[in-house]
This record gives structure tokens, sequence and C-alpha cells, in this order.
């Protein structure tokens, strides 16, 4: 809180003006969102998910998955009510029953194959005399 009270009192007007929190004597704002909202950044989110990194940003390409924010010029986070929401859908998803796997269509029958106690000779025979 001293970074903030010291900026304030070199830049009153001008970049910190746009956080009123940061002036001097000011407090956060506390409400239950802000309080229990947290950003999480990458690894964090791999670690909550399970996903690795890749398949993260291939989700939030297709809209699968919830897009980051930008915290600054190279880093990106979440915030952890999107990641929990995210997670607690795919919980109820994965409830739904699971269809029954398609059946198989019925097999035709084989023709005869050679029994142990014949050779290979009648077995052949017997699939010719039923050609016949």
């Amino acid at each position: 809180m001293t970074v903030f009270s010291s900026m304030a009192l070199m830049d009153p007007v001008g970049f910190m003006g746009a956080f009123p929190f940061a002036q001097k004597g000011a407090q956060m704002p506390t409400s239950t969102t802000t309080a229990t909202m947290r950003i999480l950044r990458a690894k964090e989110v791999r670690a909550r998910t399970g996903l690795s990194r890749s398949t993260i940003y291939l989700a939030v390409r297709d809209g699968k998955f919830p897009p980051p924010i930008t915290l600054g010029p190279h880093s990106i986070g979440w915030t952890s009510s999107a990641i929990d929401a995210w997670i607690e859908s795919k919980v109820e998803g994965s409830r739904w029953p699971l269809p029954a796997p398609p059946r198989k269509p019925a097999e035709q029958k084989r023709p005869p194959t050679a029994s142990p106690d014949k050779g290979c000779k009648s077995a052949m025979k017997t699939a010719q005399e039923q050609q016949q």
C-alpha cells in the first residue's frame, strides 16, 4: 500500500487517478466478488484444470475455455471465478448418463473350418460339398 500512496502523491490526477483506492487514505473496495476473486497465472490454471498449455490455448481459440485477461505487456491471467465455472461445467457435463454404444450388425456365419480331429483336407472337401 505504501507504493500506491507514494505514486498517488507523485501523480495525483494522471494514471493513478484511474485507481481511486490508490490515493492516500483510501481503501481497497471490499465486496464479496472482489474479495474472493483471484487472478490465476497459466501455471496455476494448468494445475487446477489438468490441461496442458497447448490444450488450453486451443480451447480458448475454439471458444471452449474462458479467454485470458491481459495483466501487462507480457503477462496474462484468468479470473478464478471463470476457471471455477469452467470446471463446474465439466463436472456437470460428465454426470449425464452416457449413451449406449452402437450395436454391431448381426455377424454372418463363417464357412466351416478344419476341426481339430480332422485335417485341413477334410475341411476343404466339406466346404466344396456345401457349395455344390
